[in-house]
C-alpha cells in the first residue's frame, strides 16, 4: 500500500515528505555522541561494500537472477490499477526519451554541417 501511495504522490507531497526526513535526520545527527557517529559511519561503509559493483561476476549474476524473478512475481500479482500506473510511467519515459534523442540527433546533424560548411 505504501509503495502505491509513493508512486501516486504529487511533487509537492514528495518535497514535504523528504523535507520531514531531512529535518528528522539532521536533528538526530546533531544529538549523537562521537561513538554513535562512528558506529553510524561504520554501518554506512559496510552497507556500501555490499552494494558496490566490485562483487564477483557469479554474485552479480545471482543477484540479477533474483531481481528478475522478483519482478516477474510482482508483475503477475499486480492489480489493474498498479498495471495502469506502471504502463503510464513507461509511456511517459519513452516519450521523454524519444524527444531527447530527436534533439540529440538534430544537434549532431547541425554540428556536422557546420564542420563541412
Amino acid at each position: 500500500m505504501k509503495k502505491i501511495k509513493l508512486k501516486t504522490e504529487t511533487p509537492e507531497q514528495r518535497e514535504i515528505r523528504l523535507s520531514k526526513y531531512r529535518e528528522y535526520y539532521k536533528k538526530r545527527r546533531a544529538n549523537e555522541t562521537p561513538e554513535q557517529r562512528e558506529i553510524r559511519l561504520a554501518k554506512q561503509r559496510e552497507s556500501n561494500k555490499k552494494y558496490t559493483a566490485n562483487g564477483t561476476p557469479e554474485e552479480k549474476e545471482i543477484r540479477l537472477a533474483r531481481q528478475r524473478e522478483y519482478n516477474k512475481k510482482r508483475i503477475t500479482n499486480e492489480t489493474p490499477e498498479q498495471k495502469e500506473i506502471r504502463l503510464s510511467k513507461y509511456r511517459e519515459y519513452y516519450k521523454k526519451y524519444s524527444e531527447y534523442y530527436k534533439k540529440y540527433r538534430e544537434k549532431k546533424r547541425l554540428n556536422k554541417e557546420q564542420k563541412k560548411g
